[in-house]
């Protein structure tokens, strides 16, 4: 009987093998497998494959130091707010509660929204900032005194300080620190000071109103009567108002810019106008120009009748170049300015000082030259 060699033997057995897992990879190349859910995300987090998760906090007000003054009965603040947020998506840091009035935020770029529940800032990227924020808060009278109450935001640190020592004044839920400051561990969402009576009656605090220190105008009229004056107010105060002007009822504004940005006054009735100036105290500056109307130049000679706008503040200094059509001279003049030499002959040069709720005006009577003459 034939016997096969053993190590032949061997090399068939494989090559058999070898055959068996060829045909079987060929049948399994069109095969598919399908997996629950719940196995394959265990699959790609044993990858590494994570999902992001969300930080424990979205936001972390570090401290908040208010600053405050009270005047008439109002209470005038500011608040500087160290705040941090850790989201990559929009997310609202409260700021301030309800019960104040905002007159002013920095900086000016971030967007400030409000609600019910008072004032927030909505930060759409992970950052840290310093919000500071001018406001303003009513008194309302008790029984004991004035109190004043705003709603705050869950700060790490809390600080209130007084920028004026008022008589009989008391912080709930505020310890008096060495720096003249009251901290605030237990405010619970807000800020309530009270100043009893019997301090109401030992000092009263005047406020100091806002001046006009200078108003500059510069007035060109033109043969059809037609006006343009571009002016300038500097103005001084120590808090955000709501300054009212005076023009004559066929006047209308061009441009306004208060502190050089473009402000639109808001028209309160046919003279008067409202320009809201903001921030807590300095010197603002406001510039307008408008035009309006006067009787027409005559062919030879005649008379214009001209007025600037009127405010209810004091105004100091007030400088008027008055120009005519360089075909006219002016020959006379009058009304409750001050004359000066002018530079050129269609020239008035106008000055008034110290003036309140009053219209600075002229009446000027002109002629054309005659030119006819010989010298």
């Amino acid at each position: 009987m034939w016997r096969m060699n053993p190590c032949f033997r061997f090399a068939v057995l494989v090559l058999l093998m070898l055959s068996a897992t060829a045909a079987a990879e060929n049948v399994l190349d069109g095969a598919q497998v399908t997996l629950p859910y719940g196995e394959v995300r265990r699959l790609l987090e044993a990858s590494g494959a994570r999902e992001r998760t969300a930080p424990p906090v979205p936001y972390v007000i570090r401290s908040a130091r208010y600053d405050v003054s009270e005047a008439g009965g109002i209470l005038h603040g500011t608040v500087a707010l160290d705040v941090q947020t850790f989201s990559e998506d929009p997310v609202c840091v409260p700021l301030l509660g309800a019960g104040a009035v905002l007159e002013g935020f920095e900086p000016a770029e971030i967007a400030v929204v409000r609600s019910d529940r008072g004032f927030a800032f909505l930060s759409e990227k992970r950052q840290r900032l310093t919000v500071r924020l001018a406001f303003r808060l009513e008194g309302k009278s008790s029984g004991s005194g004035t109190v004043w109450e705003c709603g705050t935001p869950p700060a790490v640190v809390s600080v209130l300080g007084f920028e004026n020592e008022v008589p009989g004044v008391r912080v709930e839920g505020g310890f008096p620190a060495k720096d003249g400051t009251f901290s605030l561990p237990g405010s619970e969402g807000r800020i309530k000071i009270t100043r009893t009576a019997e301090g109401e009656k030992t000092r009263e605090i005047v406020p100091m109103p806002p001046v006009v220190w200078e108003a500059r105008h510069a007035m060109r009229v033109v043969s059809d009567g037609v006006y343009l004056n571009e002016c300038e107010w500097k103005i001084r105060h120590e808090a955000a108002f709501r300054w009212r002007v005076k023009l004559e009822p066929d006047d209308r504004m061009v441009v306004c810019r208060v502190n050089g940005r473009v402000q639109a006054p808001v028209r309160i009735d046919e003279r008067t106008l409202e320009i809201e100036l903001s921030g807590t105290s300095g010197e603002s500056s406001v510039a307008f120009s408008y035009t309006g109307k006067t009787a027409a130049f005559g062919p030879v000679r005649g008379a214009i009748e001209v007025k600037l706008p009127e405010t209810d503040l004091l105004v100091e200094a007030t400088n008027w170049k008055l120009t005519l059509p360089s075909a006219y001279e002016p020959v006379a003049i009058e009304g409750n300015c001050e004359f000066l030499p002018a530079g050129s002959p269609n020239e008035v040069v106008l000055r008034k000082e110290l003036l309140r709720a009053e219209a600075p005006g002229v009446r000027v009577f002109y002629q054309k030259p005659d030119k006819s003459q010989k010298p």
